[in-house]
């Protein structure tokens, strides 16, 4: 019966808990005790450094997310306005570096390309460091392996944790900046073309809070 979905979130530590359900507007609460596994010889302290650990990876991967999604969007938004000028050409072999190749909508098309690029660089990094799509693989991944015991995360796990947080915020970072300034440009090209303009982000999550 595990859940299809993973990871589930962080997981509570033992105490006195109340439940709590709406239904047209009436709460309906219900304490809930929650108790250590007897089997189980480890602190009220390392279980919360495991929760604040859980914790510091769920708000992460909620902000990697939302971020991934809006990048997704714009993806196809760029797809389709390069679908609508016919897609880009195939390269033409007697095309130099001192005679380009020309061809129709020319200055249209590589403004979408150049943007495509670094919309994949902020969804999925390269070679140096990981996009915002990658992380959120990644923190799921070390979500996994902090959650299959009940203890306080190794130290190299919560340095992994800890590692990825500035990493999201960079990424944040480049997807402002691409809103704020290098979509715009595009879609005042795209403007001046008859064309529809590209969405802007105007939701883009803010930073993660690295554990604070």
């Amino acid at each position: 019966e595990t859940p299809r979905v993973q990871p589930q979130g962080a997981l509570v530590t033992p105490g006195e808990y109340t439940v709590v359900l709406t239904v047209n507007g009436k709460k309906y609460e219900q304490p809930l005790t929650v108790t250590l596994d007897p089997r189980i010889k480890v602190s009220q302290g390392e279980l919360e450094s495991q929760l604040a650990a859980e914790k510091n990876i769920s708000g992460q991967m909620a902000v990697d997310a939302a971020a991934y999604r809006q990048v997704e969007t714009l993806q196809k938004a760029i797809e389709e306005r390069v679908k609508s000028l016919g897609g880009f050409p195939a390269p033409s072999p007697s095309a130099t570096k001192d005679a380009p190749q020309d061809y129709p909508h020319k200055d249209i098309l590589e403004a979408l390309k150049t943007l495509m690029e670094e919309t994949e660089k902020i969804a999925d990094g390269d070679r140096a460091e990981l996009g915002v799509g990658s992380q959120n693989r990644e923190l799921a991944r070390l979500a996994f392996m902090i959650e299959s015991g009940d203890a306080k995360p190794p130290a190299a796990l919560q340095d992994a944790v800890d590692h990825m947080c500035p990493l999201s915020a960079k990424k944040l970072a480049a997807w402002r900046e691409l809103n704020a300034q290098k979509i715009r440009s595009v879609n005042e090209l795209l403007n001046k073309n008859g064309l529809s303009a590209l969405p802007v982000a105007s939701n883009i999550p803010a930073d993660p809070l690295c554990g604070k």
